[in-house]
């Protein structure tokens, strides 16, 4: 059984969940799949049901408001974690973000009290190294942890447990427990996926569509991985290689979810990469083949500034249904950029944003608050950007700089003169120049210049 738990977006089904499915299928193997994130947002009090806005992120990394939530709704956790305990699985596969980590280990739970023979793996984005990774093997209810990306490594695991082969040996992408002792067995991360189109489609035969909050719109994936290697980011590095599909294996894929759909009008696609124009002769490509095939659906997703990002270019993608982009910009200056190692300037990315408003595609971005080396008068330079181009952006995000294990910032802190790397938000410059009380006081000043274009996560002071 495959399962994700609250939270998680409203509008559309697990991309996470059907690709596994298909991928656990295609080995022969017997999938139950369930959505227990739709399951759950239905079955709360209305007013609960605003937990899932972006707004409210930080409510679900705060274990004394989830323990709320928990109490509030004991007897419906409780009726499901019974369900999945009866279920007639040997394994659940809990796909985990870092919203839905405290939930996911909280339903585990439940079921485990109720039948500890299930085998419960945890995999998704929060359980990479550089995450919350390890630290979920603390908790004695979770037998596996994938590490990285688990198309292949998941059915592979499947089998070993089969075979009767499960805690006796490391599986290549997993950390074991070994029941008997207690040991871990790290078979170390799974090699990275090189052949993206030989992945088979996702499998939504277990998605119930009218329970989506958002008519006809789904997710889909061009290529994994980053080709930049941003110091504030671990992305890159956690995927270790870029890879992106072809744009025919794309174009069918669309094909085939718009049959599912009915072919219907209206339909958006969110491409859930890190950028969708990392490789710019498949990208373009693909909107060269959207226009040909004469589909019509509407997109977007994140993306980065380079050159070959023209205005011919740009109308083409408007002209093959991009609506909306979000840009990987951060800073609002050279040198700071130059320090994220970006490879662009201002100026490349205000003539960018200028054509996409030209040619009516929304955007968005976020701007980093307090890089280490960011000067007074860089941050000058950067709300000067932001107040010249807010009228080209539909939402900028505001989140504070960020150690994250695995990025070039963290591996290097001493570099940057941080003295307290392991506080991922709080952490300070050792001659002062960077602290959490000034990082708080220049995101304040952009909010004020944004004004109502604020993009809230909910996990900010």
């Amino acid at each position: 059984m495959l399962v994700s738990c609250p939270t998680w977006a409203t509008w559309a089904p697990s991309y996470a969940l059907g690709l596994l499915t298909a991928a656990l299928k295609g080995k022969g193997h017997q999938v139950i799949t369930a959505d227990l994130n739709m399951e759950i947002y239905h079955a709360v009090k209305k007013d609960d049901q605003k937990l899932w806005l972006d707004q409210y992120g930080g409510y679900w990394d705060d274990a004394a408001k989830v323990q709320e939530f928990f109490d509030r709704y004991a007897g419906l956790l409780q009726s499901i974690a019974g369900r999945l305990a009866t279920a007639d699985v040997s394994v659940i596969g809990f796909s985990v973000n870092s919203a839905s980590r405290i939930m996911s280990q909280h339903i585990n739970r439940l079921m485990k009290k109720q039948n500890s023979e299930i085998i419960t793996v945890f995999g998704g984005p929060d359980c990479f190294r550089a995450y919350h990774g390890l630290k979920f093997m603390d908790d004695p209810d979770i037998d596996v942890l994938c590490t990285l990306e688990g198309d292949i490594a998941l059915p592979a695991l499947a089998d070993v447990i089969d075979k009767g082969g499960f805690a006796k040996y490391p599986v290549k992408g997993f950390v074991i427990r070994d029941s008997r002792t207690g040991e871990l067995l790290d078979g170390e991360d799974p090699d990275p996926i090189m052949e993206l189109d030989e992945i088979p489609f996702p499998d939504y035969s277990w998605a119930n569509f009218a329970q989506y909050t958002i008519r006809n719109r789904l997710t889909l994936m061009l290529s994994r991985g980053c080709i930049n290697r941003c110091s504030f980011c671990s992305e890159g590095a956690n995927f270790k290689k870029y890879r992106s599909r072809s744009a025919q294996n794309i174009v069918s894929e669309i094909k085939q979810h718009m049959r599912m759909l009915g072919n219907p009008p209206g339909v958006f696609i969110n491409f859930n990469d890190s950028l969708i124009n990392g490789n710019m002769r498949e990208f373009t490509g693909l909107c060269d083949l959207i226009i040909q095939e004469g589909l019509k659906f509407s997109w977007g997703g994140m993306a980065l500034f380079r050159p070959e990002m023209t205005r011919d270019v740009i109308r083409k993608m408007r002209k093959a249904g991009c609506i909306e982009l979000m840009w990987g910009l951060e800073a609002g200056n050279d040198h700071v950029l130059q320090l994220m190692r970006k490879r662009f300037d201002i100026a490349l990315a205000e003539r960018i944003v200028r054509d996409c408003a030209k040619e009516g595609i929304q955007q968005y971005t976020n701007i980093i608050i307090g890089f280490p080396g960011e000067t007074n008068a860089d941050f000058q330079e950067t709300a000067a950007f932001v107040k010249r181009n807010s009228r080209y952006f539909g939402a900028i995000g505001l989140p504070y700089m960020t150690l994250h294990r695995n990025s070039y910032v963290y591996e290097n802190a001493s570099l940057y003169n941080i003295q307290n790397r392991d506080v991922p938000v709080h952490w300070e410059l050792t001659d002062g120049s960077n602290t959490y009380a000034i990082r708080m006081e220049r995101r304040k000043t952009l909010m004020n210049i944004i004004e109502n274009k604020l993009f809230d996560q909910g996990k900010y002071d």
